[in-house]
């Protein structure tokens, strides 16, 4: 009996002994090492529930972009969610690093599809839950990207992006209704300092309230890229002046505006007219293409028979 728990006991002293390598490995931040150690202690069966944590946890390290490891990881935190590790220098709970991923994984998700007012409502309300988190910094930042971001400032920019989601979404049917969705967005773009999107933002409210005339049909729109479109022209200024309440406001370049009904009949005529001029170019390229090809395979036999002609005289 005193044999057999002597040997109980150094199997057990020889796990914790590879178990604390695999955490100095952490710190250390070698992760081929501590994949070593972790593997070794699961293959034999040694392993305990926080081992199969801490080695997940270095494989997201290892590949924080992976999809399939955020999958993967999803579904071994919440098998182990009431859990408490320690990784390198941070304790962490595996259930605030589990809800962190899911949300993570939700914003990947959102951000894969097209803009839609659905889509912006989405995360608004994802940003929303961020803004939820009772603690000073993301994990997930924190651990893994060595960088300080709290809950707000990451929930106040997706609530930007939800806001100016759902403004892009709507600019054709509402200018004005689109602006003040991006007045929304301006808001939370200042609290988290992020001045690129206050200045999209600025841009996108200033071009919303430009309006003009049509100078095809002669029609009032606001709007400018959403109900209102610029088109360059040769017209001098005299043919300006000429036409004067024609044009839109603020212009100070060589363009006339159209508004989406004219400017779409341009754009079909354009598709028509280069669908058609296709059928007399294409095949003609590749007919050019081929002559030149084939002449230049013959110039290329005339300068071989060249090469062996003076190859003969030198001879």
């Amino acid at each position: 009996m005193a044999l057999l728990g002597g040997l109980i006991k150094n199997k057990e002293e020889r796990i914790e002994k590879k178990t604390e390598k695999g955490k100095d490995a952490i710190k250390m931040k070698d992760w081929n090492g501590a994949l070593k150690y972790f593997n070794g202690l699961i293959d034999k069966g040694n392993a305990t529930p926080d081992i199969y944590v801490l080695r997940q946890m270095v494989l997201m390290a290892m590949d924080y972009d992976s999809p399939k490891i955020l999958n993967d990881s999803i579904d071994l935190f919440r098998k182990n969610k009431d859990l408490t590790v320690e990784y390198g220098a941070h304790t962490v709970k595996v259930s605030q690093l589990l809800y962190e991923c899911e949300l993570r994984r939700d914003d990947e998700t959102l951000s894969s599809k097209e803009d839609s007012v659905e889509v912006g409502e989405a995360f608004i309300r994802l940003g929303q839950k961020y803004m939820d988190l009772e603690y000073p910094n993301l994990i997930l930042n924190d651990v893994f990207k060595e960088e300080k971001m709290s809950p707000s400032m990451l929930g106040n920019y997706i609530q930007g992006e939800g806001y100016s989601t759902i403004a892009e979404s709507i600019k054709y049917e509402s200018p004005k209704m689109a602006a003040e969705r991006m007045i929304s967005a301006r808001q939370f773009y200042t609290e988290c300092n992020f001045e690129d999107d206050v200045k999209r933002c600025d841009e996108f409210i200033e071009n919303a309230s430009k309006s003009g005339k049509c100078w095809f049909c002669n029609r009032e729109e606001t709007g400018l890229f959403m109900r209102l479109w610029p088109m360059p022209t040769l017209l001098s200024k005299e043919n300006y002046a000429k036409e004067g309440e024609r044009m839109p406001d603020n212009d100070s370049n060589k363009n006339v505006y159209a508004c989406s009904g004219c400017r779409f009949v341009f754009y079909n005529q354009y598709q028509d007219c280069l669908k058609e001029s296709k059928q007399y170019t294409d095949g003609k390229v590749q007919d050019l293409a081929d002559w030149t090809a084939s002449r230049l395979d013959n110039l290329q036999s005339q300068i071989n028979a060249l090469d062996r002609r003076i190859d003969s005289l030198r001879r």
